[in-house]
């Protein structure tokens, strides 16, 4: 009993702090009471800041120290799950210069009628799932955008965030404010799509409070920066990149690609098409019309053409205009500045795009909360690495402890306890109000009872040093 009331009181001390001043206000709330416009301020972003193209260029460019690259790691063997012929089969499987890469995504990315949908194959612990996207034609063939591993961490850490708030475990809000924080982790705001003027949920594809972190591992050949400046390489005065800052045309007065035949420009095109010559590590994606591109170029043109433009556009359910910069940052939309000049802290982190022909595999998905917040050993929480989905108060179990949150929040409205995902989702059609934690979400966690799979053994040296 002793030991119980010190965990309490320990669990009573660090919810004080976290509801005391060291907690931030999020940017905004993505609650039906608190974003009931949250569209406008979205499409004045757009408006009110130019893209940075075509914008006389810093005197000192420091929001491109946010500008990552990846490292260069040893190759790692594990066993991948992959359907063949609808069966799930083994197979042993290398990736010769691996990643950890993450993503926030909705659930229909895949898309829900895959037969590669990721929310069923992970709730039932089938890790390291072989996923391509172009061989994924139920999943509308979309260009997959990623940011590295660690990224969202310097992020809330540079702007002094107190990330014990993000701890579903001492704030009851911490999931609203990790969905509200996590936005500049790739950029662009949740629910991006159409809403109505009303409620933030309405006409929505893929629903705000639908979304989670993917986590996922590749070659790093896999990918390319959507940026004037593609490499992915880590630095290094081999590649001569300027280790990732795009290159300014003094001529042009503007960013611009590498002049040909230099040895800038031959580091470029080696992001973009591996020398290698293996077709999987060859630039492929998609426009925003779906077709299939191998135009860089021409891809970041378009791109760059149809951003900054009003975000509310007729006959669309789609947002089709966001801040993005086109050199491998989207401005944070929360925190665009009246003018051309976007507030520098909150450009967010940098971005990568997966090759249409490469593959990736999926293993692991989190809530915002899991994953940005910080987990507290006293409380005898894992990391983020050992958690999994559905594991709310983060003790390495789907367990008694899970369903006691649950039924604590009942009748409440709370995304990382909507964990039934049971949702229609016609394209362009109006989807059904996030759900209160009912006998649903209780059903789910007595299905999904037992030890999280944490992460994979073969993965280990690939461990982040945040999971301790």
């Amino acid at each position: 009993m002793a030991t119980v009331l010190r965990h309490l009181m320990a669990i009573f001390l660090l919810v004080q702090t976290v509801h005391g001043e060291a907690c931030d206000d999020a940017p905004y709330m993505p609650t039906a009471s608190g974003t009931e416009g949250w569209m406008a301020p979205y499409d004045l972003s757009i408006s009110n800041a130019n893209s940075t193209i075509f914008i006389d260029k810093p005197a000192t460019d420091p929001q491109w120290s946010k500008l990552r690259v990846m490292p260069l790691l040893e190759p790692v063997t594990f066993k991948q799950w992959e359907q063949i012929e609808g069966v799930w089969v083994q197979s042993n499987t290398t990736i010769q210069e691996p990643v950890v890469v993450v993503t926030w995504s909705f659930a229909n990315i895949p898309n829900s009628n895959s037969i590669n949908e990721l929310g069923n194959s992970l709730v039932n612990r089938r890790i390291l799932q072989r996923y391509v996207t172009s061989q994924d034609p139920l999943n509308g063939n979309s260009t997959l955008w990623f940011t590295k591993h660690g990224n969202a961490g310097d992020y809330l850490d540079e702007v002094n965030l107190n990330r014990s708030c993000l701890n579903l475990s001492l704030n009851d809000q911490a999931c609203d404010e990790a969905i509200a924080w996590g936005v500049p982790t790739v950029g662009v705001p949740f629910g991006f799509q159409k809403t109505s003027s009303d409620q933030p949920y309405e006409n929505v594809l893929g629903a705000w409070w639908r979304e989670y972190i993917l986590i996922g591992i590749a070659d790093r050949r896999a990918f390319v920066r959507p940026s004037y400046n593609p490499t992915v390489a880590e630095d290094s005065a081999a590649w001569m990149t300027r280790d990732g800052v795009p290159l300014w045309s003094h001529d042009r007065q503007q960013y611009w690609y590498a002049p040909v035949g230099t040895d800038e420009a031959m580091a470029q095109q080696a992001a973009i098409n591996d020398p290698s010559g293996d077709s999987r590590y060859q630039f492929k994606a998609y426009n925003l019309n779906q077709s299939m591109t191998t135009d860089f170029e021409g891809w970041l043109k378009a791109w760059q053409d149809d951003s900054w433009i009003s975000a509310d556009q007729p006959d669309n359910c789609y947002v089709n205009g966001f801040p993005y910069t086109s050199i491998g940052l989207t401005g944070n939309w929360q925190y665009a500045s009246a003018g051309s000049v976007l507030d520098q802290r909150f450009l967010s982190l940098s971005e990568f795009i997966l090759k249409a022909d490469a593959p990736i595999w999926w293993f692991g998905r989190r809530a915002g909360t899991q994953y940005l917040g910080k987990a507290q050993q006293s409380l005898g929480q894992v990391s983020w690495c050992d958690s999994c989905w559905g594991d709310l108060d983060m003790s390495g179990a789907i367990d008694a402890g899970d369903l006691l949150m649950v039924l604590e929040a009942w009748g409440t409205r709370n995304p990382c306890m909507d964990l039934s995902f049971e949702y229609d989702d016609p394209e362009c059609a109006s989807s059904q109000q996030m759900r209160s934690v009912d006998v649903m979400d209780m059903l789910w966690i007595l299905e999904q009872w037992g030890p999280c799979d944490g992460w994979p053994d073969s993965l280990q040296t690939l461990r982040p040093p945040d999971c301790f």
